[in-house]
């Protein structure tokens, strides 16, 4: 990644606790020199970015863990921090793993051991019999005493409704990480449990300040290993508080539940999974000195190349089994930052170029998708090759197809991947100023303008709301006055988009505004079918937004597609440019969006009932991905 200041470092994204690719737990590893160090804020911003569940950040130690410390320090020392999208946590176990198996495949056959320096103390890391030990300090967990029992009562009512009557053994608290550890039945089926983490966020107590829950099982015929050895216990892991609805596979919460369960089963445990969607198995040695070896392997889930400024780094690589059996494709990777004058602003987007005669299936799209985690990962593929003129030069293709795709689902249209993919095919093709989309949603068109891409897009009005959808959306509209503490001015129904659009009083600070999209998810309606919500004041007249001349600012909002806030939305504005301008009395030009990362977007309403959406773009990451049979 390169920064404003010109700092270049190569970045990695590995699966830990996978034996096959696409399973796992997936995190982002940077790798920094050891004269490089970043802030607080860069890092913090650069694991929003990213948006996995944790970032590792990690670099060459100056300080010698062991030794005369005035002597450099040796290869294997390195200071690791870790950094989840919206906050630094004290210990991460699958990071670790990944940032463990980054440094083995930088250093080969070096050495095989390494020591992190981290904020939690020293930690080791071990090639050992083809696994990757970590050690941990064990985090044993305590019952709960009868203050700690009343504050979580309303979280342990939920995890009862989720899981069954009677179904909670026992509940344990560790004080040391506040992960909350719930014992279930053995008859719980808990890889098919269905868990709403909105539902144990609402719940969350009072006064203990939690990280996560922890819902177990014991091991048993219904849960072993393709080999046929058994797991001593299966685990899915929640944190929502810490913006994590589910941990695919949470190394630290082991640290908690190995001593729990050897406990529980009068015998020192050694296989444990993890039984998310994505899965993965843990190998556990609780040791003598109050420390813990959890180990696991690791894979890529795609060759990964990635360019930062002018440097290419090559990660790790493993086989694709949950993908179809393609040979070896290699295709570009982007990341785009769409509606934003400067990196780390905006909203960011994933973009894939494949070729004319490459085609992946939609199974495999989506896994690509959910890997990389971003609100969109679009996919662009030219319907034909350059052509030649009668003078061999080369005529430039400007019709494609493109898809996009969220990391649960395929979406019909979204306007900031899609002024990413045209940024990035203007950066491929200089000769370009037009492009054409062919999309599930009909031909879009994108032009390189004074500056600026603008995009084609269809309008998409809202009506005003009849008695029966007035009444449905009646508890949705409380909540969204609760939020903003004043009446709302008026609403709109988009029937081509579903977005909800809610103008607020003029006086409303939209961008400092507090909106828990939990309230919003307990007050769905129960008929009507909404996907996002739109909340929208007048631009305001005075202050620095004032100066920058907005017609109206707005944020938008979808929880219910897994998306909490979009950063820039770009069809939603479909929805609120035909409103303001009946409004206003005019054709609107100008609008932002004013969410934490914020973005600029230029607009003109057509007599085709179509809108042109412009606005400029940060290319942060160039790379390739490859996907192997092999």
């Amino acid at each position: 990644m390169e920064l404003n200041r010109g700092v270049t470092f190569p970045m990695y994204i590995v699966d830990a606790f996978a034996s096959e690719a696409l399973t796992g737990n997936p995190a982002v590893v940077c790798v920094t020199e050891l004269n490089t160090e970043l802030s607080d804020v860069i890092m913090q911003r650069i694991a929003a970015e990213m948006n996995q569940t944790t970032t590792a950040f990690v670099r060459r130690s100056t300080n010698p863990i062991t030794g005369n410390t005035c002597l450099p320090s040796v290869e294997s020392e390195f200071i690791l921090r870790w950094f989840t999208p919206t906050t630094e946590i004290p210990l991460c176990g699958h990071a670790t793993l990944a940032t463990s198996a980054v440094i083995f495949e930088i250093y080969k056959n070096l050495f095989n051991e390494i020591k992190f320096q981290t904020e939690s103390g020293i930690h080791t890391a071990r090639l050992k019999d083809g696994f990757i030990e970590l050690d941990f300090p064990i985090n044993l967990a305590t019952p709960l005493s009868p203050v700690e029992q009343a504050d979580i009562q309303p979280l342990l009512e939920v995890c009862t409704a989720i899981a069954g009557a009677d179904s909670i053994v026992a509940v344990r608290l560790s004080q040391e990480l506040r992960y909350l550890l719930v014992h279930l039945s053995d008859g719980v089926d808990l890889a098919n449990l269905e868990v709403d983490p909105n539902r144990l966020l609402a719940a969350g107590p009072q006064t203990i300040n939690l990280n996560g829950v922890i819902l177990t099982v014991r091991g048993g015929p219904s849960h072993g290993t393709e080999s046929g050895s058994s797991y001593d216990f299966c685990t899915r892991f929640f944190s929502p508080w810490r913006a994590i609805p589910e941990d695919p596979v949470c190394g630290s919460a082991h640290t908690v539940l190995a001593p729990y369960w050897t406990e529980v089963l009068g015998k020192a445990v050694n296989r444990a999974r993890m039984v998310s969607k994505r899965g993965g198995d843990l190998l556990l040695n609780i040791r003598e000195n109050g420390r813990i070896g959890i180990a696991g392997t690791y894979v890529s889930t795609l060759r990964l190349g990635i360019k930062f400024g002018q440097r290419t780094v090559i990660a790790c690589s493993g086989p694709i089994s949950k993908m179809e059996q393609l040979k070896e494709v290699t295709f570009p990777v982007y990341m785009v930052d769409a509606f934003a004058s400067e990196a780390l602003t905006g909203n960011p987007a994933v973009v894939c170029v494949l070729e004319p005669d490459t085609e992946l299936s939609s199974a495999t799209m989506q896994h690509i998708a959910a890997e990389m985690n971003q609100t969109t990962t679009a996919f662009i593929r030219p319907f034909t090759a350059p052509t030649l003129s009668l003078d061999n030069k080369t005529l430039p293709n400007n019709e494609f197809s493109l898809r996009w795709f969220t990391p649960t689902t395929e979406t019909p249209l979204c306007g900031h991947a899609t002024l990413a993919s045209s940024a990035v095919i203007f950066e491929i093709n200089r000769a370009l100023h037009e492009i054409n989309f062919n999309t599930k949603s009909g031909i879009h068109k994108a032009i390189l303008k004074d500056g600026f891409i603008e995009l084609d897009f269809p309008l998409n009005p809202g009506v005003a709301l009849k008695p029966a959808a007035q009444a449905d959306l009646q508890p949705l509209l409380d909540v969204c006055s609760a939020i903003c503490g004043m009446n709302i001015v008026e609403v709109r129904h988009s029937p081509g988009t579903n977005y909800l659009l809610v103008r607020l009083d003029d006086r409303v600070d939209l961008a400092n505004l507090v909106v828990d999209t939990n309230r919003l998810v307990a007050a769905e309606p129960k008929i009507f079918k909404i996907t996002g919500v739109i909340l929208t004041v007048r631009g305001p007249p005075q202050g620095a937004l004032a100066r920058a001349d907005y017609d109206f600012i707005s944020r938008y909002f979808e929880p219910w597609r897994g998306n909490p806030e979009d950063h820039v939305c770009g069809s939603a504005h479909t929805v609120s440019a035909p409103y303001w301008t009946e409004v206003l009395g005019k054709k609107v030009k100008k609008a932002r969006m004013v969410s934490k990362r914020g973005g600029d977007l230029r607009l003109d309403i057509r007599e085709n009932g179509r809108i042109g959406i412009a606005g400029t773009c940060k290319v942060i990451l160039r790379g390739q991905l490859t996907v192997s049979a092999k």
